[in-house]
């Protein structure tokens, strides 16, 4: 028989008892509460992915384990809430990687940093919470270029329709680690209403920055100091003695005076101006010069790269040239120091390009698109050594572990970048002692993948173009970001 009086002791022993633990409720939903995301390839989004956890009766799920994982082949996730130390060391939150887990917060809240891969377009991150799921969709979009140059100050590209825009590239100092896009990485439009072919990086070779072929085949430069207080440039007109359909520099990287700029005109004749202390400018002389002058010899050019000290390209019939810094530099030349004129190497191996490399020099066969190198140069592919080649022009040794190649670009002594014929980009840079070679892995830079053409040339920065419109870009072997949309 129940006893009323006894009613007081029992609910004192049950106030004095502890808590019993009760595990998460079960999750039932997951919904989208952070606005309609949006970002740039590469760059952190301006806020974190966000959802809500939700039971059975619509209730805040709290202490749920949330997984995400990133659909994008280069997307990459970092959780503002890892799980805490006292859950099992497998689903603690290793930093940016394509998966990411984290736990609900008392109001059933889980967040994530996202930072998009190199697709433009709709990326979709996946979100796991018990058997709820949710697809979060990410609206992703780059400025699409057909040709970048980097400067002394700024990088310029071309749009599909040949406007030129200009902004601050800030890709060295990020390194691996996603980061935040700073607004002077925003595209601002040059003065004017010219249209471009190609650009070129003139580096500070009388105070040149970028310069561009216009569509009527006049050159444009823009000199330090240029723009205005907006950012606004205004291309200056430079004489060329004739019109010119091609254009090479030697790049961002070099020291104040070290710069040169080449011109192809319609028949394939070179034309050079700049520094010459290595016969660079293949006129015969090692005397600098402020115009341009003819490349000497009869030789024709279908392609031409500018390299700090030297400058080869390919013939009509595939032939490989080269002239400037000799054997101490990797040309590969049997004897001397210097060329002051083109010099034929590796003769009659058909070549799509040729350029030069750390201390050597690289070209693609037009008919199996497999690398070949020659002079000093040291490879690494896919972590693979090709050893170093000699200075035997005459003998080319194939790249080991050599993927198939589409092109190159690179910059002698400094940095570059292959596409291979799967739209894989390889970075490589100085990471053999002494300077002596480069390598480069498939890899490096977090498995840039889904790409069409290189965008630069002979500089330490690289740019690519993505085959979803995006324009990618890194400085040697850091991880690539896009260039975001003009205002």
């Amino acid at each position: 028989m129940f006893r009323p009086r006894l009613l007081p002791w029992l609910l004192l022993i049950a106030a004095c008892t502890p808590d019993v633990p009760t595990a998460p409720a079960d999750p039932e939903q997951l919904t989208l509460v952070s606005s309609p995301p949006t970002g740039t390839p590469g760059w952190v989004l301006d806020a974190p992915l966000t959802v809500k956890v939700t039971d059975a009766g619509g209730r805040p799920a709290a202490g749920v384990v949330v997984t995400w994982q990133a659909e994008s082949g280069a997307g990459q996730l970092e959780s503002d809430r890892p799980l805490p130390p006292e859950r099992p060391w497998s689903l603690l939150h290793p930093g940016w990687t394509s998966s990411s887990t984290t736990i609900s917060d008392e109001n059933g809240i889980a967040r994530v940093r996202y930072a998009p891969g190199w697709e433009s377009g709709t990326q979709r991150v996946s979100v796991t919470a018990g058997d709820a799921t949710l697809a979060v969709l990410v609206a992703v979009t780059s400025f699409s270029a057909t040709s970048v140059a980097l400067g002394s100050t700024r990088a310029c590209g071309l749009d599909p329709a040949g406007r030129m825009y200009c902004w601050q590239p800030a890709w060295r100092e990020r390194q691996l680690i996603p980061t935040t896009m700073p607004a002077s990485m925003r595209p601002i439009p040059t003065a004017g209403s010219e249209r471009y072919l190609v650009l070129a990086g003139g580096n500070q070779f009388r105070d040149v920055d970028v310069c561009g072929l216009t569509t009527d085949h006049q050159l444009r430069c823009a000199f330090l100091g240029s723009a205005d207080a907006s950012g606004v440039i205004t291309m200056q007109p430079v004489a060329t003695p004739v019109p010119f359909v091609a254009l090479t520099g030697s790049g961002v990287g070099s020291l104040a005076g070290q710069s040169w700029l080449c011109g192809l005109d319609a028949t394939g004749q070179a034309w050079c101006r700049g520094r010459n202390d290595a016969g660079q400018l293949g006129d015969g002389t090692r005397v600098s010069r402020t115009d341009f002058a003819p490349v000497l010899g009869s030789v024709r050019f279908s392609t031409l790269v500018a390299s700090e000290e030297r400058a080869c390209g390919v013939d009509l019939s595939g032939g490989a040239w080269c002239w400037g810094s000799g054997p101490a530099r990797g040309i590969g030349l049997p004897s001397g120091d210097v060329t002051m004129v083109p010099t034929a190497i590796a003769v009659g191996r058909g070549y799509r390009e040729v350029t030069p490399v750390s201390f050597g020099v690289c070209g693609i066969r037009t008919l199996t698109n497999q690398m070949e190198c020659w002079g000093n140069a040291v490879i690494q592919l896919a972590g693979i050594s090709g050893g170093g080649f000699g200075q035997d022009p005459t003998n080319p040794r194939l790249v080991s572990a050599n993927p198939l190649l589409r092109a190159m670009s690179g910059s002698a002594g400094s940095s570059g970048q292959f596409l291979t014929t799967t739209g894989q980009v390889a970075n490589w840079g100085d990471q053999v002692p002494f300077d002596l070679g480069i390598s480069a892995d498939p890899e490096y830079g977090a498995g840039l993948t889904g790409f069409d053409r290189i965008l630069t040339q002979g500089t330490g920065a690289i740019c690519s173009s993505h085959v979803s419109g995006s324009t990618v870009c890194s400085w040697v072997y850091y991880r690539g970001v896009g260039v975001p949309v003009p205002n």
